[in-house]
Formats: C-alpha cells, structure tokens, sequence
C-alpha cells in the first residue's frame, strides 16, 4: 500500500510538473458573513515571497486552515527557494498544531515533522548537495572563525533534524519520507552505511523515488564510485527530466568529470545553468572547466574565457555570499594564474639570466613570471623597460628540450597582486551587506 502510494503521488507529480508550483487557496472562515462559505485567499506563487512568515501564519491560523495546507504553503516557500521562511512555517504547525493541539490526520502528523526535518538539512546543506565542488583541489587551507561558526550552525540545524524524524517516527515507524530524511540526515555527516540502508530501504519499499535516487547517487559518489553514482543520476533525470532539476545535472556533471569526461561535464553544468541560472555549483562548474586548460594552450581566447570565469564566478558570489565553496574558487581563480602580456614575446638564450622583449615589458623587480609552458622565475633587475635579468638560468635542466629549440616564448605576469583587490571587494560587499541587515 506505502508503494502503492509512493509510485502514484510521484507519477501524477511528474505528469503535472508544468503545474507544480500551483497557487495556494486559504478557506475564509473567521468571516460572520453569508457569503463567507464561498470566499477564500489566493496567494500565487510570484506572490510567496514577499509575504512574511507572520502575515501568513496569522493567517493560517485565524481561518483555522488543516495541517496540509501548512505543508502547501513552506513547500511553495521552498520552491521560491524561501528555506528559512519555509522551516519557519514548519516548526510553527509542529509546535502549535502538532504537538500542543494533536490537529490533523496520523499521515499529515508524520508528514508535517519529516518534511520540517529535511527542511532543517536543507538549511545546512545549502553549500551544496555533494559538500563542497572540487575539481583539482583548493589551494586554502585550515578554516576560518566564519566557517568555523558555520560549521557550528549546521551542527544545531542537523540536532533538530534529528529531533523532528524522531517525533515522525514515533507517530508512524514506517513512512518513507522519513527513511528519505534519515537517509539524507547520515549522508550530511559521512555515515554512508547508513545513509545507504534508509535509501536501498526506500527504492525497495517504493519503488523508483526521486529522493532515493539522488540519495544513492551521493553515497556512490562519496565512495568514489563514479560509474554508479552516474548510472544513478542519469536514471533520475530519465525517470523525472523536470522534477529532477539542476541539482541532478550538477550531480551528473560531478560524477562525469570524475570519470574523464570533461566535455559531457561541460554540457551537464551548462544545462544545469539553463534549468536555474542561480545555481551557484553550476556556475563555478562551468567557469573552472572553461578555464581549466587555458595556460597550457596559449589559448588566444585567454582574456574572454578569463573574464567569463570570474563574471560567473562573481556572479555566484553575489548570489550566495556565505558560500565558502564560491569564495575558495573565487580565491583559487587568482592564485597562481598566468596573464600573458599581450602582444609581447620574449628572447632568452641558453645558458643566459637575461630576457629581452619584442615590445615594454611593464615589470618589476621582484616580480613573479612565466615564459612558455613551465619555466617560473623572479625578475631581479631592470635595464630598461625591455631588458630584464632574472633570477634562473635558462638551460636545457630547467627549461627542457622543447625551450631550446624556442628561444622565443610568450611571457605571462602573476596576477597574484589581484587577490588583494578581491579581498577588498568582498570586504566592503560583507559591510554593504550587515550594514542593510541591521
């Protein structure tokens, strides 16, 4: 019956996804009028978010509206991607409806308290559904008092997850939704066994469950197994194209860069991008991929790739400015990138310190510099601005076969320097940012 169930709520919610995010109607009941028993508040979904958690809990609670419609109105909170507002509406019908006054059916009781539960997670897993996106690795270490609190704050939101599947559970043991928020609950904190029984549990109980689905492509993909984690999405996006959104695709294009396969990554990340355009994971997928060979081919679309990378990038920043994940590729985007030094090239002869340019150089002493592919070294005196002594010998050990039969090589300047500008930037951003919250 529970599968039974599962399967026709997903089908029909598949069917009608064009009209998923339906209006939501609130029963006037508070009204002596004659007319009252017909009138009722529509709120669309454009409308949601610029309506506050006190107007409409007010409002929810003096027309005496049933616990589902409570669980209507933070799922379309949620799909306005309003997560605070939504859990906020959430513990409220727990609190008040649930447990003080015993309202509503066994099924919505449970409902209401896993649906708050995985709200929670949702609230700290916001960085993003695979933990953090990694590619080559970030080049920031150790962790700062804001992550540090951070850290701290998920840890609380995950305890009162914890608290609201445990009231669920009591009310019902066994309900999906619940299994799906356990499932999620233990992969949120490595517990991968675990997650993996209550998702298993859910696909054989239920059937093919979007949540499940996803769920199982996490663990596979936390295990390092990519070839599964990829059989996984790839059977969700199948099964529900629309239903699955971006997140899926960003999951696929994960698991895909794993694998090798850079250009279906590449598309995964771009669709996702097309699905939301705020999907800030799919944004930094998209600028680190483009980017990700660009030293090495001397590409000529150096500066436009470069600057779409950091406009996405940026762009990611700005839409959500706690993300860590975003900062530390923003950050990384600067550390130890190569700008070439347009329409210069350089001579340097075997066995001599000294560079000579076609064209101004424009450099410093002290200043950081690449010529070619690999050869990095300082510049350590200036005889005039085309002429420079550095401080390695070029010769066949340090500069390879390949240098000395090319004497003349593209010159690239560290922009190492533009990291402080960032810093800065952020900065005054954080400022602009608390000083409108206060």
């Amino acid at each position: 019956m529970v599968a039974a169930e599962m399967s026709n709520a997903d089908n029909a919610a598949e069917t009608n996804q064009n009209d998923i995010s339906k209006s939501l109607c609130v029963p006037i009941r508070s009204s002596t009028s004659s007319t009252a028993e017909n009138n009722f508040v529509e709120i669309f979904p454009e409308e949601i978010s610029s309506i506050s958690t006190d107007q409409l809990i007010s409002l929810l609670k003096d027309e005496s509206a049933p616990l589902s419609l409570w669980t209507e109105a933070a799922l379309l909170y949620m799909q306005t991607k309003c997560e605070r507002e939504s859990i906020t509406l959430l513990s409220t019908a727990c609190s008040d409806l649930v447990e003080k006054q015993q309202l509503g059916s066994q099924a919505e009781r449970v409902r209401v308290h896993a649906a708050t539960g995985i709200g929670y997670l949702t609230q700290a897993n916001k960085s993003g559904m695979l933990g953090t996106l990694s590619f080559q690795g970030g080049m920031m270490s150790g962790r700062t008092a804001q992550q540090r609190e951070a850290s701290d704050k998920n840890e609380e939101l995950r305890v009162l997850a914890d608290r609201h599947f445990t009231n669920a559970t009591k009310i019902e043991q066994i309900f999906p939704m619940t299994w799906i928020g356990r499932g999620m609950l233990n992969l949120s904190v490595e517990r991968l066994e675990q997650a993996r029984f209550f998702f298993e549990t859910t696909l054989r109980e239920c059937g093919q469950v979007l949540p499940a689905l996803l769920g199982m492509a996490c663990v596979h993909y936390k295990e390092g197994r990519y070839s599964n984690s990829l059989e996984m999405y790839t059977k969700a996006i199948t099964l529900f194209p629309n239903k699955s959104g971006a997140a899926s695709r960003v999951g696929l294009g994960l698991s895909c860069y794993k694998l090798g396969q850079v250009d279906r990554a590449r598309a995964a990340f771009k669709r996702a991008h097309e699905m939301d355009p705020n999907n800030v994971e799919a944004m930094v997928g998209i600028a680190v991929l483009d980017t990700a060979n660009l030293d090495d081919q001397l590409s000529r679309d150096y500066r436009s790739k470069s600057e779409n990378a950091i406009r996405l990038i940026s762009m990611a920043n700005m839409i959500d400015h706690s993300n860590a994940m975003v900062q530390n590729h923003l950050a990384n985007y600067y550390f130890k990138k190569w700008t070439p030094i347009p329409g210069v090239e350089v001579n340097v002869q075997n066995g001599s310190n000294i560079i000579s340019g076609g064209g101004p150089l424009n450099l410093d002493v002290g200043e950081h510099i690449r010529i070619g592919k690999s050869f990095e070294t300082i510049i350590v005196d200036e005889e005039d601005n085309m002429t420079f002594k550095i401080k390695d010998v070029w010769n066949g050990e340090s500069a390879g076969e390949y240098y000395l039969l090319n004497p003349i090589e593209i010159i690239f300047k560290d922009s190492f320097a533009q990291i402080v500008n960032l810093s800065s930037i952020l900065f005054c951003r954080e400022v602009e940012y608390l000083e409108k919250r206060l």
